[in-house]
């Protein structure tokens, strides 16, 4: 049967690509909540140990354009807050903050 294959096998060819997100483990011990609250002390008031989402690099990169999402994040309004359209009403709109 290998004889009628024409192509090299994928592990042959010599090409990398991408890897799917599907090999990251974000209960991985390097990404230890406490470890970033204990050796990041930019982050200590990010509310990073309240999030209950999985991506938490990404979280962290938000915090750091809009730290409004620390707000969101301890009102428990975790989709909310990953919102980038949120945030910026957040920023910017005084009645929005009100209405939340």
């Amino acid at each position: 049967a290998e004889g009628f294959v024409k192509r090299q096998p994928w592990y042959e060819d010599g090409y990398w690509g991408w890897i799917d997100d599907k090999l990251f483990d974000p209960y991985a011990p390097i990404v230890n909540r406490d470890y970033i609250l204990q050796h990041f002390p930019e982050y200590k008031y990010s509310a990073v140990d309240s999030y209950t989402g999985i991506d938490v690099f990404k979280y962290l990169r938000l915090y750091e354009q809009y730290p409004q999402i620390e707000y969101l994040t301890k009102l428990g309004l975790h989709n909310l807050a990953m919102s980038k359209q949120i945030l910026k009403l957040c920023g910017k709109d005084k009645r929005f903050r009100k209405w939340l």
